[in-house]
């Protein structure tokens, strides 16, 4: 997808097809780190765009594209998916690499290797591997199944919001016998955006213990479609005083977030 153009009266969306010569030069070549033998680009012309109408409740279609030959198409092979069960334990962005190392190896000499894809290869590893933590069709459902599983992993109460808040605290602050809550003085909030396909917001509570930074506590957040006011700060809120109440005092709390710029 190019663009989208939100309006009053609904969404248009614009797509263009991946092999016109559009599309060619959207990132610029020395930015693009290749591996495989480079995209052909067509005069295709090729475009959909798609209006929708709430007042008319229609949709209206408009699409043009002059045909060519499709690109060069990678069919994953048994060979290929032995190899990635193999390396299941590597990043699929590692096992990739690796693959495309080996396109002169015996063992795929017949596979046409140098035209694989990274999502054939993450589709092929994700396959593999989702019956180690999936627990349920639902990924919220499944989270909190799957943490519940784990030795001292607890779930926080009041947090379990689907779609909207998950909160948990880990062994470093569950084992009292392990780690002393007394000799954690000083603790750190640090959060990250935008690195989860569901666009929740992922922040952690972090420790300083004997010269370690242990992890305390997690909280995956989404409020974007929560309609209230203090909508963030509330639950931020809320995670905290829960870590308080179960005997986080720390004298200091750090934290490298501008939480004043944010619209809590």
């Amino acid at each position: 997808m190019r663009r989208v153009n939100e309006r009053q009266d609904g969404p248009r969306f614009n797509l263009t097809c991946s092999s016109s010569n559009d599309r060619k030069y959207e990132r610029h070549v020395s930015n693009i780190r290749r591996y495989t033998d480079p995209k052909d680009f067509f005069e295709c012309c090729g475009e959909i765009h798609i209006t929708f109408s709430k007042m008319h409740e229609s949709a209206i279609i408009i699409y043009e594209h002059n045909g060519h030959t499709e690109s060069p198409r990678f069919h994953v092979t048994e060979e290929i998916c032995n190899y990635v069960m193999e390396q299941k334990h590597l990043p699929p962005r590692q096992i990739y690499w690796n693959l495309i190392q080996l396109a002169d190896d015996p063992r795929f000499e017949k596979t046409e290797l140098h035209t694989i894809t990274r999502q054939q290869v993450y589709n092929v590893w994700l396959s593999n591997t989702k019956t180690q933590w999936e627990r349920d069709t639902d990924d919220f459902r499944s989270a909190q199944l799957l943490i519940a599983e784990q030795d001292g992993y607890h779930l926080i109460e009041g947090l379990q919001e689907p779609g909207v808040s998950l909160a948990f605290t880990t062994p470093c602050f569950s084992n009292y016998e392990k780690y002393n809550r007394g000799k954690m003085t000083e603790v750190f909030i640090d959060s990250t955006f935008g690195t989860n396909k569901h666009g929740y917001e992922l922040y952690c509570v972090l420790a300083e213990y004997d010269l370690v930074s242990l992890p305390l506590s997690y909280l995956f957040l989404d409020t974007r479609n929560v309609k209230e006011d203090g909508k963030r700060g509330i639950r931020l809120t809320g995670w905290l005083a829960a870590l308080r109440d179960a005997g986080l005092n720390p004298n200091v709390v750090h934290t490298d977030k501008d939480f004043a710029g944010n619209k809590l």
